[in-house]
């Protein structure tokens, strides 16, 4: 390191400038900011090391050059016109950020302090300029800027309401424009006066909610309430407001943000529940009066009023089982409020009811297949999804009877096809709940195979194999008349009304099918039929 500054510079204005740099030669190198000297025409006199490393040039190549030259065009311009304020003293420094253009074209931003050089006689004679680097900064600025940007489109284009308060003085620091949707008021006024969206909730529901807000605000942690708001229209909506605390760096509360949601959808589906229920126990005492009368008629029957007999009596048992579970998961969300384990108590409620409406289902469309009054639908359908479906439903009994449960679909089968997906999946249902039923060791296979395929229709090979008691060749002769099953003894042990093979044997011959069944007693046995789908 020289012990001081060489001039460089054959212009007599240039080396004046230079000359006071002369006792300061280690600092002006070794400044971990860039420093350079300008002469008035703007062109470099000294540049240190810092800023050539920056720029990518020698200080003889930046010698050559002005300030404007190496400025990035668009702020080229400002740049010139700090230069002539200081020149005619209007300014006395200046401190902008502008972008340079380093020697392989690249983008420098920086951010520079500049200020005039003065002669002996105080005239201008050059520019001092500090250069630092922030190129790092503008980057994560303009991260932070599209990620801001990404959070309020999100924000703006939710249904839900997002919501930020001051923990100390409740004061909303934001709110999304869903509040206007759901609320009916301007967000400014939540602004204006945070408790002014309290004036719109149910008064039944106000006071608690404010409680839970204001516990929030002193105390933090999470909460979820429930709660009703009430327009001017006397409209009534249910929301759900979940808050949870911000902390500062010091690990104080300093925020409450939130998500409040419209939830009524949900409440009219959980009352609709609750009336399905209600309607089901008045159709089972229906059910049970229809019984006793059917009873009284069936003791003086002959042939065909034993059958009769023998039906009413399994029907009356396959309704108790589904009507006690109906009954106890609606005990048990009558008395819970409504949380998510009233949703799964509705839910296994509205299963057992499916149950029972399976069995009413069937005696339906006995009838109606009798008065030929079943219609096929021909719509989009995926054969898949309704085998996966049909498999789902019944996986949990095979798995308590320890059975394996196994589907394959020929990868040949297009995903959409056209047909009546309700009578499909009604027909496979039957074919693999017998299945289970019957079935105590081994497996139980759903296939379905491609068999011919034409330029606008396709025919599909569908079967259920188990591993169960089997058929003997007298009970397969008769297995699909209605109301028939091996014996009465099957009928004593697993139950049933023996409609379910009679319908689907009739639904696949609508479909064009025709359903049959091979099967060895002891062995097993395989239901399979054919039906044509448009695609």
């Amino acid at each position: 390191m020289p012990e001081s500054i060489p001039n460089l510079s054959p212009d007599p204005a240039h080396r004046q400038l230079s000359e006071p740099l002369s006792s300061l030669p280690r600092i002006f190198q070794d400044a971990p900011i860039g420093i350079v000297i300008t002469g008035l025409d703007f062109k470099f006199v000294r540049a240190n090391k810092c800023i050539c490393d920056w720029l990518g040039y020698t200080e003889s190549e930046l010698q050559n050059r002005t300030f404007a030259e190496i400025t990035h065009t668009d702020d080229r311009e400002q740049s010139v016109d700090v230069a002539h304020k200081l020149l005619e003293q209007k300014i006395t420094s200046s401190n902008v950020e502008k972008r340079y253009l380093r020697k392989d074209d690249t983008i420098l931003w920086a951010s520079i302090t500049v200020t005039m050089i003065k002669d002996n006689d105080h005239k201008p004679c050059g520019f001092l300029g500090f250069v630092q680097n922030i190129s790092e900064r503008v980057a994560c600025e303009r991260e932070h800027g599209q990620n801001e940007e990404l959070l309020n489109q999100l924000a703006d284009n939710i249904d839900e309401v997002i919501w930020i308060a001051d923990a100390k003085t409740s004061q909303t620091l934001y709110v999304s424009p869903a509040y206007e949707t759901i609320w009916r008021t301007p967000r400014q006024s939540l602004y204006d006066d945070s408790n002014s969206f309290l004036s719109a909730v149910h008064p039944d529901d106000r006071d608690n909610f404010t409680e839970c807000i204001n516990q929030a605000l002193t105390r933090g942690g999470r909460f979820i309430h429930e709660y009703r708001l009430r327009h001017a229209d006397g409209a009534i909506r249910w929301l759900v407001s979940r808050g949870f605390p911000i902390l500062d760096r010091a690990g104080n509360l300093a925020r409450i943000c939130g998500i409040t949601e419209d939830i009524t959808e949900r409440k009219e589906a959980e009352a609709q529940i609750a009336r399905l229920n209600q309607n089901l126990q008045e159709r089972l005492l229906e059910l049970a009066d229809a019984n006793k009368k059917l009873e009284s008629l069936t003791e003086r029957a002959l042939v065909a009023a034993k059958v009769k007999s023998e039906f009413v009596t399994n029907i009356s048992h396959e309704i108790r089982t589904p009507l006690s579970a109906a009954i106890g998961m609606t005990e048990l969300l009558l008395d819970t409020e409504l949380n998510e384990e009233q949703l799964i108590l509705a839910r296994s409620m509205y299963g057992s009811s499916q149950a029972l409406l399976y069995i009413i289902n069937d005696l339906l469309d006995f009838s109606k297949l009798e008065a030929g009054h079943i219609r096929i639908e021909t719509i989009e359908m995926s054969v898949a999804a309704i085998v996966a479906e049909c498999a789902d439903m019944l996986a949990a009994r095979a798995r308590e009877k320890q059975l394996i449960l196994t589907t394959f679909i020929d990868p040949g089968i297009p995903g959409k096809l056209k047909g009546d997906p309700h009578r499909l999946r009604q027909i496979l249902l039957n074919l693999v709940d017998n299945a289970v039923k019957f079935t105590h060791k081994g497996q139980i296979n759903i296939d379905v195979r491609l068999a011919t395929k034409q330029s606008d229709s396709l025919l599909l090979n569908f079967s259920v194999e188990d591993t169960g008691i089997g058929l003997n060749q007298e009970v397969r002769q008769h297995i699909f008349k209605p109301f028939v099953q091996a014996d009465g003894s099957t009928t004593r042990k697993y139950g049933g009304t023996g409609l379910g093979l009679s319908i689907s044997k009739r639904l696949v011959e609508l479909m064009g099918g025709e359903l049959s069944v091979d099967s060895v007693e002891g062995e097993g046995s395989r239901f399979f039929f054919s039906i044509n789908f448009k695609i």
